[in-house]
């Protein structure tokens, strides 16, 4: 038979083990509370609502009546065909145009390298309305900084937000400007934790800086990668503010997106049952997105 003490020493261990996991549980609480009030019961509720026909003052089951009429709404294909072009052109072009800034950077001194932090970081804390705002000056057809660069180059104005051919790459434009600070400073971040003997072997071994970028610095930014990658996707697919102060959503829905047409069919027209299955789409494309990044990017890399 065990000795006393030691099953003394057992039952108060258990005792400690238990209160632990009770105090793990209490800890836990109170983000498991903020998560089923503020992401469940919105999700469930999301979901019930695009089974309907709800109004402010009706509701009535329609089943997925809300989605076949989808399949038969120009209008919707319009606006998934622009969210679409969004966030395949911008994510890419953001990441492409971070990572080649961020290897620039990083061969500088840490003075420069603070100067390119601050000047991309900008954007990002300035308000979206005063950004817009100082992009419609530049776009301005007369007296537009734009129109006045290539007036010198004897080209005629162009009405950048009122031409159909124009209005959607000029937004675009505007939101890689708006995109690139966070990637900059994250890349920078991922650039100065790779050790740096990686790169004296490789320059030992008479690999240049492009080669150095290309084997070391590249790969070993996987996890930057897909971060930066799964986040610019999120914030392509839901851009509302910048459409509704340059364009709103014209020149004949030609700069209209899904998150756009959300909020006009919600709270303008006041069919909510029709939003919230727009939006269940939304989130589907997106995750069916933000997955295949993970598949191609989720890899552990360890150095």
């Amino acid at each position: 038979m065990p000795a006393a003490g030691t099953v003394a020493r057992n039952f108060s261990g258990g005792l400690i083990r238990a209160w632990r996991e009770r105090w793990a549980y209490i800890l836990l609480a109170p983000f498991a509370v903020c998560w089923v009030l503020f992401y469940l019961i919105p999700l469930v509720r999301l979901l019930w609502t695009s089974l309907h026909r709800e109004g402010i003052k009706r509701s009535e089951f329609v089943g997925l009546g809300n989605f076949q009429d989808l399949l038969h709404d120009d209008l919707f294909w319009t606006d998934l065909y622009n969210t679409a072009l969004i966030v395949v052109v911008l994510a890419p072009v953001v990441i492409i145009i971070a990572l080649v800034v961020s290897l620039i950077a990083n061969e500088m001194s840490p003075r420069w390298q603070s100067f390119f932090r601050l000047a991309f970081y900008i954007p990002v804390v300035a308000s979206t309305v005063v950004l817009s705002v100082l992009w419609l000056s530049i776009y301005r057809p007369v007296g537009g900084l734009l129109n006045v660069l290539i007036g010198t180059l004897g080209v005629e104005p162009v009405v950048w937000l009122g031409t159909v051919e124009t209005a959607l790459p000029a937004v675009i434009v505007v939101l890689i400007s708006f995109s690139l600070g966070v990637p900059i400073i994250l890349f920078l971040a991922g650039l100065a934790a790779i050790p740096i003997d990686l790169y004296e072997a490789a320059e030992i071994d008479g690999a240049s800086r492009l080669q150095q970028a290309r084997h070391v610095s590249i790969p070993l930014l996987r996890p930057t990668l897909l971060f930066v990658a799964v986040t610019q996707t999120i914030a392509a697919s839901q851009v509302f503010a910048l459409v509704q102060i340059l364009t709103k959503g014209g020149p004949v829905n030609s700069t209209d997106t899904l998150v756009f047409r959300i909020y006009r069919d919600a709270f303008t027209h006041f069919d909510f049952g029709y939003a919230s299955s727009i939006t269940v789409i939304l989130v589907l494309l997106v995750s069916v997105a933000v997955w295949i990044q993970f598949r191609l990017f989720g890899q552990d890399v360890q150095y």
